[in-house]
């Protein structure tokens, strides 16, 4: 297996994503996020606490090249990296949007929950959950076929 083509892979995605919360941050509801789909990715024989290690760089990363809460993305990519083999067990066989809107589910929860869940209401909070995850498991879909075809 060719590693150097996921790490390229990585660094340029987390350059974009630091870009898209740094500069693209258009509409204040909305969060997108391309490295959930990219870490879902990861080859599956990697043991459990590279993997989670690998996430928590990326994450504190991307925190610290855009101008948000350090730790935020962090802490959401490793709640990603913690429940990636059950959920990928439970979905199994299903569609990869249903297997996308759990992991952004995963996501979302810890993300918004940690960013402020205290400061807005429960309704707009809802709303951005559901928009957010509805959002980017459609984005997904696209960034994961194009990474698929980059590393094969």
């Amino acid at each position: 297996m060719n590693y150097s083509r996921y790490i390229i892979i990585f660094i340029l995605l987390i350059s974009f994503q630091a870009m898209f919360n740094g500069c693209l941050a258009f509409i204040p509801l909305i969060c997108i996020s391309i490295l959930p789909a990219a870490l879902v990715m990861l080859p599956h024989s990697l043991p459990a606490v590279p993997y989670m290690l690998i996430a928590f760089v990326c994450g504190i990363m991307v925190d610290v090249l855009s101008d948000g809460v350090i730790g935020l993305n962090a802490a959401a990519y490793t709640a990603i990296a913690y429940f990636r083999k059950p959920v990928l067990a439970i979905v199994q066989g299903k569609s990869r949007f249903f297997e996308n809107l759990i992991f952004y589910s995963i996501f979302f929860l810890v993300y918004l929950g940690l960013d402020g869940i205290l400061s807005y209401s429960s309704s707009i909070i809802l709303l951005r959950f559901v928009l957010n995850v509805v959002m980017n498991s459609i984005f997904a879909l696209i960034v994961r076929n194009l990474l698929e075809k980059q590393l094969k």
